[in-house]
């Protein structure tokens, strides 16, 4: 009997893949052969076992060619030109290319899956998972999965950085919220990738991390994450360390929060408008000014 084989796009955030890395170990182990394509896959690699397949990023030009190798295609639509051209060849009926789609779109089609926002995107994938192929496991098939062994620890990581400069805490809050944990007898530690050891100037530790790996082994030692909407923040989460997640769309944050283990979200304690007609666009721009580097210390001292 010939497997099927399924092919499953991400979106391009390191975030992205781990997580969806969830729905192609479920599809793996119902018997599929899979392939997980994503940009950052020779750094995605070493985190994980045989399960399933995963390979560099594909050019638009060569989607369509691939497609006669695959039995189904799952995209999470990021209405990027890429799933444009997805759709497109939807409508001449190219293939059987579904849509996994985590906010409401004019792109979605019958057979597509419509994610639930009151949920996280781990309880979201695990349904889906499901739903498609009877299997509901929340490990995405790495051997890092739940390995935290940092309960006694005192060190405390800080990640202030992501992809997108309106998810970020400003720096000099971080700093001070660092200043506070250290008060209260913790270590914390700054960490960074290459690319953005420019950005980061404080007095405290830093630790500039070369790839996903590295990352993982320094996080299974810390007490606590904390951290933006980010890749190591969800990496963190899967190992099972305790994370804290900074943003400003408390909204939006219920489904992408990690989700693999406790996580605390803070965030404006009240919801913030934006007036985009006129260009005040106060929830995105100045959501920073409305969370204190007191309520993070609070949710540390919970854990």
């Amino acid at each position: 009997m010939t497997k099927n084989r399924i092919a499953i796009f991400p979106a391009r955030g390191v975030g992205d893949a781990l997580l969806f890395a969830i729905f192609a170990s479920n599809a793996a182990k119902s018997g599929a052969q899979v392939t997980l394509f994503h940009r950052a896959a020779d750094d995605l690699k070493p985190l994980f076992g045989k399960t399933f397949s995963i390979e560099p990023e594909v050019a638009e030009k060569d989607v369509e060619d691939l497609l006669s190798s695959y039995t189904t295609v799952f995209f999470q639509n990021d209405h990027s030109s890429f799933a444009y051209k997805l759709h497109s060849l939807r409508k001449d009926e190219i293939g059987d290319i579904r849509f996994i789609l985590p906010k409401p779109s004019p792109l979605y089609k019958n057979q597509d899956i419509q994610l639930n926002p009151q949920k996280t995107m781990v309880e979201n994938l695990c349904d889906t998972s499901f739903q498609l192929f009877g299997r509901t496991g929340i490990s995405n098939g790495s051997p890092w999965f739940h390995t935290w062994h940092g309960q006694t620890s005192r060190l405390v990581y800080i990640h202030p950085f992501s992809g997108n400069m309106k998810k970020n805490w400003a720096l000099p809050r971080y700093i001070d919220l660092a200043k506070r944990l250290e008060k209260k007898g913790f270590s914390p530690v700054f960490l960074c990738q290459h690319s953005e050891r420019d950005k980061l100037n404080t007095p405290f530790s830093q630790v500039i991390c070369s790839s996903l790996l590295e990352l993982a082994t320094l996080l299974q030692n810390a007490h606590a994450f904390i951290g933006n909407d980010s890749g190591p923040g969800h990496l963190a989460s899967l190992i099972g360390v305790p994370t804290v997640t900074v943003g400003g769309n408390t909204h939006l944050l219920k489904l992408w929060r990690p989700g693999w283990g406790s996580n605390i979200l803070v965030t404006p304690r009240l919801p913030l408008p934006n007036f985009k007609g006129i260009g005040l666009t106060i929830r995105d721009h100045y959501w920073q000014y409305f969370v204190s580097p007191r309520r993070i210390v609070k949710a540390v001292l919970s854990i």
